[in-house]
């Protein structure tokens, strides 16, 4: 592992808090994710009224929230590359407020899981805009220097709002039902909208990408090559490859571990919804301590190094979940786990910030989010299917072995691919 101790290379989170847009992206964040939360709860409880104990039908939900990226997520990039980044943030979040709000009365109307399922992908049609406008205007309103400590401010206060998300959720769900999540939710994009309007770019900068002589709308034509063109700086640039690889790899290990973790969850704990979201804050508890170091020393370590020893702890969680006997053990191997996979996102995450040109950071952003909605999906499916025919636990230990695979993978290509990169 490489190391250099050098105070210059210390940054502390004060030195973020001077961006005040970087602020108001953090808190809109922190007001929408704990509604997610709260979201994700209700869904959880909705499908497991319709078909209880089914990981399968656990995993179905995934596929449905992947569905818009796979359809129309490769043409999202290059929209987002032309519009004001500012703005498809805000009026996507008014946008799922509207239709997340909804569930309840579609849920009266047509009862059951395909009125679910319908406005989830409408939801998640939005989202897909919102995603890579996100992770693309950070280098907007924040220093070059700053932007791995800003990644983890960021993901530290979405971990935060994560276990508080969780935790509420699950007793909103179990204590009042699953139209109270709902409508909590659609008011939490409202508010985090107006927040987000007070943003502002960095001088020299702005949140519109697009060039001259472009139009806020483009041909078929300048879509399929402008699109085209995103794809191919992805595959030719070793940096990115390796970037988006890892994040891969760590959504390959969570689309095996969700649906067979709230099956464990549910067995362990005897609530419907309760003891996942507690499993979930325990496991955004151990995140919220390592992105605190990730975001102060980060830069004292090479990026490969961090990244594989933290696959390889992964692997050592994922075989004492396997083999939890009580609940209070599941959620010290889960807070673990959280330990060491936050900079597993973290990190791929400032790599492209850093190596990709503005105009296309939208496009590699949206080819990201493609691949990984993909690679979940699938996992999601494949793993709640196997977990119903053999045994959930069996499915989780499995996820050790590939970790440890992983892990090795990660380090060796690193050490090559970022030869270059100081830390």
């Amino acid at each position: 592992m490489q190391f250099k101790f050098d105070r210059s290379e210390i940054v502390k989170f004060k030195d973020v808090l001077i961006y005040y847009s970087l602020i108001y992206l953090m808190l809109g964040g922190v007001i929408s994710v704990i509604g997610d939360r709260i979201n994700q709860m209700a869904s959880i409880a909705l499908i497991t009224h319709y078909e209880p104990g089914s990981g399968f039908s656990q995993g179905k939900l995934l596929g449905i929230l992947a569905l818009p990226v796979l359809i129309f997520g490769p043409f999202v990039g290059t929209l987002v590359d032309r519009w004001n980044r500012k703005w498809v943030l805000i009026l996507s979040d008014f946008i799922r407020a509207v239709f997340v709000g909804l569930i309840p009365l579609f849920q009266l109307i047509f009862p059951g899981l395909t009125s679910l399922f319908v406005i989830i992908f409408i939801v998640y049609f939005v989202n897909i805009f919102f995603g890579p406008a996100r992770s693309a205007i950070i280098p907007d309103i924040v220093k070059t220097q700053h932007l791995i400590t800003a990644n983890t401010f960021i993901a530290g206060t979405a971990l935060v709002s994560t276990i508080f998300g969780f935790t509420i959720g699950g007793l909103i769900v179990e204590r009042v039902g699953y139209t109270t999540g709902f409508y909590i939710d659609s008011l939490t994009f409202i508010l985090s909208g107006v927040i987000m309007l007070k943003m502002k770019p960095l001088p020299n900068m702005n949140f519109s990408p697009r060039v001259e002589n472009r139009f806020l709308l483009p041909s078929l034509k300048e879509l399929k090559n402008e699109t085209k063109e995103g794809l191919n700086y992805l595959l030719r640039n070793k940096k990115s490859i390796w970037a988006i690889g890892t994040t891969l790899l760590l959504i390959l290990i969570a689309g095996f571990a969700y649906p067979n973790g709230i099956i464990l969850a549910q067995e362990l704990s005897g609530t419907v919804a309760q003891g996942f979201g507690f499993l979930i804050g325990a496991l955004s508890a151990g995140m919220v301590i390592s992105v605190i170091l990730i975001g102060k020393y980060g830069n004292l370590f090479s990026k490969h190094s961090i990244v594989g020893v933290c696959f390889f702890i992964v692997s050592i969680s994922a075989i004492g979940l396997a083999k939890a006997g009580s609940f209070n053990h599941a959620m010290l191997w889960i807070f673990l786990a959280g330990i060491t996979s936050a900079p597993l996102s973290v990190i791929p995450e400032t790599l492209l910030q850093i190596v990709v040109p503005k105009e296309k950071r939208g496009r590699l952003f949206a080819w990201r989010n493609i691949l990984v909605n993909l690679i979940l999906a699938i996992t999601a499916l494949t793993a709640g299917k196997l977990g119903d025919i053999f045994s959930h636990r069996a499915v989780l230990f499995s996820i050790s072995i590939f970790t440890v695979i992983s892990a090795t993978i990660v380090y060796i290509s690193g050490r090559k691919v970022l030869a270059d990169e100081t830390n």
